[in-house]
């Protein structure tokens, strides 16, 4: 669940504000801290974990807000962050671009906070990560996870092409898209021990041979309530101890047609009229040599949505 307010932990400190780096892994075990209006371009591969950002300590805040990450690859996990606080952690990327980042899992992002705390992506567009052989461009666990807004597009996954979600206490997905993903092996969303609900979503056209679009594991109980889900090949869920339901949304898949109400077509509306999240919402200083490169391709690429 999406959360208004600032974050309780004291002296939080501002490591980077409206900057351009171009090298180098930023930010290693820095405590309480916020990104603000930075960019960060990176080329090569760093070892470990954390492109940018690795955090891995009992307690600790996050802020990573209006900023970009390109390019940004490492052999571990966590091609831009990797964050573990699961003591006294909590996290928010907010209006933050990723193109480009890779990592053996999680391409983009890996946030593990505490039980109860904020864990939340809001106005996030992801891509173009990962690779034939890696897992899932993006990985929160614990907490109470809100994915919101947000555009998960084009990525290659070995299994897991959008999103995996862990073990939290409460788990909300509303207003985004999932588009264009590939898996070499299988799904694009798995949870895992997760009871929640994804709403007002686009799922359409992920390509994942096995496991279904959805795979839910471990106690799971999910909710896929008014989305449009449309053109993705293999199953649409494959269930393990756990229960998943479908109402009131607008399905097109072959040879699957779930109970609750749904409405099927071969062609559905690709269309959520609040759904925006492709243009990335960061407005942020980049450098001039790359300003309509980047500009285009994280902000342009999605437009077949609309």
């Amino acid at each position: 669940m999406i959360s208004l307010f600032r974050f309780s932990l004291l002296s939080v400190r501002t490591v980077c504000y409206n900057s351009v780096i171009n090298v180098g892994r930023s930010y290693y075990n820095v405590g309480d801290f916020v990104i603000s209006d930075c960019s960060f371009f990176r080329s090569g591969t760093l070892s470990g974990y954390g492109g940018v950002v690795l955090i891995s300590m009992v307690s600790s805040s996050m802020t990573v807000k209006d900023s970009m990450f390109v390019g940004c690859h490492v052999d571990g996990w966590g091609g831009a962050i990797y964050f573990n606080c699961t003591g006294l952690g909590e996290s928010l990327i907010s209006r933050v671009c990723s193109y480009n980042c890779s990592a053996y899992a999680s391409c983009f992002s890996f946030t593990h906070v505490s039980p109860f705390r904020m864990n939340d992506h809001c106005y996030v567009s992801v891509v173009r990560s990962g690779s034939p052989t890696s897992y899932r461009p993006i990985s929160p666990g614990y907490g109470n996870i809100g994915i919101t807004y947000s555009n998960i597009s084009l990525s290659t996954a070995y299994a897991v092409s959008g999103m995996r979600v862990d073990s939290t206490n409460s788990f909300t997905c509303m207003f985004c898209t999932f588009a264009h993903n590939f898996a070499a092996f299988e799904t694009c969303i798995r949870v895992l021990n997760v009871s929640g609900t994804i709403s007002f979503c686009n799922i359409a056209h992920n390509n994942s041979p096995q496991s279904g679009v959805i795979t839910l594991h471990d106690g799971s109980n999910l909710l896929i309530e008014s989305c449009i889900i449309y053109g993705n090949t293999d199953s649409l869920s494959f269930v393990f101890s756990s229960s998943i339901c479908f109402n009131n949304s607008k399905i097109s898949h072959n040879g699957f047609q779930p109970a609750g109400n749904n409405q099927y077509s071969k062609y559905p509306s690709l269309e959520i009229p609040h759904f925006r999240s492709h243009y990335c919402h960061a407005d942020i200083y980049i450098t001039k040599e790359n300003k309509y490169l980047v500009r285009f391709q994280l902000f342009g690429i999605m437009l077949f949505l609309k």
